[in-house]
């Protein structure tokens, strides 16, 4: 054989793209895992806290308490990744204990990384006759690991890489079916079905992902459309399904306990107006970040990634599979930003789309032969208009207007460095030395390669280093917290109170109670109550058994309002850290817990002794409020629930919350357990704030509708106002209260009495 020959085959063998993406997946872990290393003392860690509640809901799991997330809590549906959890369970069964269980985190990732470049090619190869030219397919290794947010991602710990290997490996199985011209049969329909389901099980957004497949397939295929479609997507969307159905046997809500915290879509105190706002907020900021500083960082590398994207729609034969990842970027940019945490963690929700965006532009590489002088002219078109989308924002900064003028229109052009330009003719040169046979293009690649390697290499370093210095942080902070509780004496000594902090229960393995929600506790809903305030979940900790109630408090102080003030007695210890760059503050201070106020205003004040109490609605608290059938409108933006500790007419401090409601909004509610033919009266408990109005309407079955009004000065003490109901008294009656005054109305307890 030729020596030419040689080097094409070799060039295009399987094995020979396996060795480079093994060796280019190896190097860039290799990279995030040292700069760990060097910053932590040679500890593993990891840089993002919500890597140790996977690690939690692991560990739980390989017990016996399927996705538990803190030991006797019961099953929380706050677990974002089901099939994580459990692949790491399996890991905790077979020895991975303690940090070694991170190790075995980043060997997934590793191998989840590796299996996806080699399915992508793979799924390439399979859309048309013939393969493409090597430099297309070696490029892919190369490109894959250019952005350095998305390598973050994918070393971090979290479901990311796996995420993103799965859905290689079934792009590769859609590459196969649509390369036939025809659906597929009943059978390799429904296992393609199956294979999508590990995508939702891995991260349930992506079930949008999962229909572009099944609609797509169903569209290139002939016969049986509709049926692809549906095997193709049933088995999916039949587990979210049963997931939810899952979440509202065990819990009470089908709705995932992340959903609740973390999307404003179910923060009943927003308006839709306030709720479009926040999406819209988003979904700009998500845009800026990934363009501008993440990929834009690589020298307006967004306008090249954007290029050869569209470049990639070049190749006839193999077209269809390009639009298919840029159909699926598109719709997870556009779903990731109904969550308000894409924001933060370096905008890792964001990073599986921008991984498709580098296969695409791979892609786009290997397709630039077999490009029609259109496709190139399309090509050109979006990077220079990238450039500009990404660059006017600078210009901007520095004062310039719309139209340019000559002299803002050179500030434009200038803020690209030369070299990028000398990169720009490279490619041409590279291009045109594809004309010389192959020593001319395994002299472009070589080149390319080098010329890619340090375009790539400044922002990558920075990466590196904040990811070790995120690690670090982890470390010092939660993970130490936790390390300090177990050498305490371990779980059994207590339950500690956290807010969505994973390493310390890790580190400790103690009980825990997440306050914030995801975490779970039963069927106590404190996941619902974080978005009405503090003084909501301190309703629900009023529930909980004195036993469960937390002996320690482990809490950012700045997040959590007067709670540290309340309801602590002293600081048992300090955790704080120099060059804070991930966590939320840069001190966690662990507190004992102080909970005597705790149901002191659940009898009370002022009620005659000859009347009994036969119904109560504690407003604020959400489970008594469901069993009440409470609501409150017509304004959504009310609705908060505030607490007051005041003196009681004993001279103790007395504790309740309630709504808050501003003038025109009402409640409404239903009180039951009276006797008919009785007398009886609803007493409103509030505290007025000034000079306060309002209005109780009471109606029910066989009784006449009943409307008092009450006019209340400011006392610095709860007031228990009583409105006196019309017999025959109902089974039920149905109360509704109207805020009348300019100020707040805030109504803190209501009791049923006769």
């Amino acid at each position: 054989m030729p020596v030419a020959s040689w080097i094409r085959h070799t060039a295009r063998s399987r094995w020979t793209f396996a060795l480079i993406s093994a060796v280019a997946t190896l190097t860039c872990a290799h990279g995030f895992y040292r700069s760990m290393g060097h910053q932590t003392g040679g500890v593993w860690s990891a840089p993002l806290d919500d890597v140790f509640i996977h690690l939690d809901f692991a560990r739980q799991t390989a017990r016996g308490a399927w996705l538990e997330w803190a030991p006797g809590n019961g099953y929380s549906s706050g677990a974002t990744s089901p099939l994580y959890a459990c692949l790491l369970a399996l890991a905790y069964l077979v020895g991975a204990r303690g940090s070694s269980l991170l190790v075995v985190a980043a060997l997934l990732a590793m191998a989840s990384c590796w299996g996806a470049l080699l399915a992508f090619r793979r799924g390439y190869v399979r859309l048309g006759p013939g393969l493409p030219p090597a430099a297309g397919l070696l490029a892919m290794p190369l490109v894959f690991y250019a952005v350095g947010a998305v390598d973050w991602a994918f070393w971090s710990g979290m479901e990311v890489a796996l995420f993103v290997g799965l859905h290689a490996l079934v792009f590769s199985s859609w590459c196969r079916h649509a390369a036939r011209g025809r659906s597929p049969s009943g059978r390799e329909a429904w296992i393609f079905g199956a294979s999508c389901v590990l995508l939702v099980a891995t991260r349930p957004e992506a079930l949008v992902t999962v229909l572009w497949f099944s609609l797509s397939l169903a569209y290139l295929g002939t016969g049986h459309r509709l049926r692809t479609f549906l095997t193709g997507s049933i088995p999916s969307v039949a587990f979210v399904a049963g997931l939810g159905r899952i979440n509202h046997w065990q819990t009470g809500d089908g709705t995932a306990y992340g959903a609740l915290v973390k999307l404003a879509w179910y923060n009943p105190t927003l308006s839709l107006a306030d709720k479009w706002l926040d999406y819209r907020e988003n979904l700009e900021h998500v845009l800026r970040a990934v363009f501008q500083t993440h990929v834009g960082s690589v020298t307006h590398g967004s306008c090249i990634l954007f290029a050869l994207g569209v470049l990639a729609l070049g190749d006839r034969v193999r077209r269809k599979g390009a639009l298919l990842l840029w159909a699926q970027c598109i719709s997870w940019f556009l779903l990731i930003s109904v969550n308000g945490q894409v924001r933060w963690q370096n905008e890792r929700y964001a990073m599986p789309a921008v991984a498709w965006l580098l296969v695409l532009a791979a892609y786009g590489v290997a397709s630039a032969r077999r490009a029609s002088a259109g496709a190139w002219l399309a090509a050109a078109v979006a990077g220079i208009g990238t450039f500009f989308a990404t660059a006017i924002p600078d210009v901007y900064e520095r004062g310039a207007r719309w139209p340019f003028e000559v002299r803002e229109l050179g500030a434009l052009v200038g803020t690209v460095p030369v070299w990028w330009w000398w990169c720009g003719g490279f490619v041409v040169a590279a291009m045109l030395a594809w004309r010389f046979g192959t020593g001319g293009r395994i002299a472009a690649l070589v080149l390319a390669a080098a010329v890619l390697a340090d375009v790539t290499e400044p922002n990558i370093r920075t990466q590196r280093w904040f990811y070790g210095r995120a690690s670090k942080n982890i470390l010092e902070q939660q993970y130490q917290l936790g390390t300090w509780l177990r050498q305490q004496g371990g779980r059994e000594r207590g339950r500690v109170l956290v807010g969505d902090a994973g390493a310390i229960l890790y580190a400790s393995d103690w009980k825990g109670l997440d306050l914030i929600g995801l975490g779970g506790y039963h069927d106590v809903p404190f996941a619902r109550a974080g978005a009405f305030g503090l003084g909501a979940s301190i309703e629900l900790l009023e529930r909980l058994p004195v036993s469960d109630r937390p002996s320690l408090i482990a809490i950012f102080p700045s997040w959590w309002e007067s709670l540290p003030l309340f309801f602590t007695s002293e600081v048992v210890r300090r955790f704080p850290i120099e060059g804070n760059v991930i966590c939320g503050d840069f001190e966690h201070v662990l507190y004992r817990a102080d909970w005597s106020l705790l149901r002191t205003g659940a009898r009370p004040r002022m009620i005659p002794s000859e009347l009994r109490v036969v119904d109560e609605l504690d407003t604020g608290d959400l489970v008594d409020e469901r069993a009440h059938r409470y609501e409150y409108g017509p304004l959504r933006k009310n609705g908060k629930v505030t607490y007051k500790i005041l003196r009681d007419l004993d001279d103790h401090d007395l504790l309740d919350a309630g709504r808050r409601l501003a003038m025109g909004s009402s409640e409404r509610f239903v009180l039951r357990g009276a006797k008919p033919d009785q007398r009886a009266f609803v007493f409103v408990r509030t505290a007025p704030e000034g000079l306060q109005e309002f209005r109780v309407t009471t109606r029910g079955a066989g009784m006449e509708t009943h409307t008092s009004s009450f006019r209340l000065e400011e006392t610095g003490a709860f007031v228990e106002t009583p409105v006196p109901v019309d017999p025959p008294v109902a089974a039920e009656v149905t109360v509704e209260i109207e805020a009348l005054g300019t100020g707040d109305f805030v109504d803190y307890h209501v009791y049923f009495a006769q």
